[in-house]
């Protein structure tokens, strides 16, 4: 990268900037260098951040190499999020505006209804959870028509255990929230990925037992001291609806049992399917919520347990390991290749068993972990015998080799 001539000079001229000036800023450093050079903010800002990540100069102040967001938003680039914003809104001015009886006008309310149902919520839904990912027209159509079918029967399923039914206005409207929120998000994210911001997701996932909390709190710790905004999540299994639906069978003799630890339930085997699709939409919010969007805000996102987790949650719960290769478990799997840095931290089953108070399919555990880490191509932390600081120092030095910086 440093061998464009171009380059080297931009980053001569820098390094003799700050040797000889005393600056007072990364605003006043860029302004100097364009007197001599015609290069842009961005440029510039790339080539300091490049001197910084080769340790040859040391800022105390952090470039910020964020688009403002007001000409972002009204740039080509958001043109996809007012065609999604103003498509909702539309639809929903017909379905107000426009009785049934009312022809040949029906017909447009009957037009963008179908268009609005069957693709908007699940096309903003995938801009979420695929930002910087291109899908080809094909993929995206159909992933868009499935996620949308999904989002209406949750979303009606939902709407009534509320007063307000199951009924076209209160369809159309909840659905044109979701729409707006997903594409709201999404547009956020995307803008953090068009400037480069350097906030991240460390994932740690493994079985119970492997030290993962131990050193993901550690190392949330020490990006804390050095002045990062961090956020510690977690997720697993059986959340939002999926815990209500839970509680809710733990009552049935018929679905008692020890696959669910939380709920002592057991799935009965021509529920699995549903099931797994239940839990798959349940723990959405959670991603969005406790993940993708403290990272799109400018978090250092330490993740002790994410989607993988969630994998082999519903693998043992359902007991059903061909869940692996279904539509949902793929995007799961999507979902942690894109985080920044990935690692499988494990110990032997021996140890693992002495560490848990309750072991619950460690064997299961370590199998299913193992295949997704091969699967995501996860850097491998064996805790066995070690000390919580050797860990973390084994940590720190795969985040230096894979250029992810704290």
């Amino acid at each position: 990268m440093n061998k464009n001539p171009e380059n080297q000079a931009l980053d001569a001229y820098i390094l003799q900037l700050i040797k000889s000036e005393k600056l007072e800023s990364v605003e006043q450093l860029v302004k100097l260098v364009q007197q001599k050079f015609h290069s842009s903010d961005k440029e510039i800002l790339k080539r300091i951040l490049y001197l910084q990540t080769a340790e040859e100069i040391a800022l105390n102040e952090k470039p910020d190499m964020r688009e403002k967001f007001s000409p972002y938003l009204i740039s080509n680039k958001a043109g996809w999020y007012w065609a999604t914003v103003l498509s909702a809104v539309v639809t929903v001015v017909l379905v107000f505006k426009i009785p049934e009886n009312t022809y040949p006008l029906v017909y447009a309310r009957y037009f963008f209804g179908s268009f609005f149902v069957l693709l908007l919520p699940g096309y903003a839904l995938i801009r979420t959870l695929y930002p910087a990912k291109r899908l080809d027209n094909i993929e995206r159509v159909g992933l868009s028509i499935g996620l949308s079918i999904a989002l209406v029967c949750l979303d009606a399923f939902i709407l009534n255990f509320t007063p307000w039914k199951i009924t076209v206005l209160s369809i159309t409207l909840t659905l044109s929230c979701l729409t707006v929120i997903f594409a709201t998000i999404a547009l956020l994210h995307e803008r953090q990925l068009n400037a480069r911001r350097r906030s991240t997701i460390l994932y740690f996932f493994g079985p119970d037992g492997s030290g993962k909390s131990t050193l993901t709190k550690t190392i949330a710790r020490e990006l804390h001291k050095q002045g990062y905004k961090t956020k510690l999540s977690w997720m697993r299994g059986s959340h939002t609806l999926t815990s209500l639906a839970a509680k809710f069978f733990s009552h049935f003799g018929t679905f008692r049992g020890s696959a669910n630890p939380y709920y002592n339930i057991t799935i009965p085997r021509k529920l699995r399917g549903l099931w797994q699709f239940i839990e798959f939409l349940s723990a959405l919010p959670i991603i969005i919520s406790k993940f993708l969007f403290p990272q799109l805000t400018g978090y250092q996102v330490l993740a002790d347990r994410y989607t993988l987790d969630l994998v082999v949650w519903i693998c043992l719960t359902t007991r059903d390991y061909n869940f692996l290769k279904k539509f949902e478990a793929k995007v799961l799997i999507t979902l942690a290749k894109k985080t920044d840095a990935r690692f499988y931290v494990i110990a032997d089953l021996e140890e693992l068993e002495r560490r848990t108070e309750k072991p619950w399919f460690s064997k299961e555990q370590l199998h299913l972990y193992y295949i997704l880490a091969k699967a995501v191509d996860a850097s491998i932390i064996d805790t066995t015998n070690k000390s919580a600081e050797t860990s973390i120092q084994e940590v720190l030095e795969t985040l230096n080799t894979l250029n992810v910086k704290n």
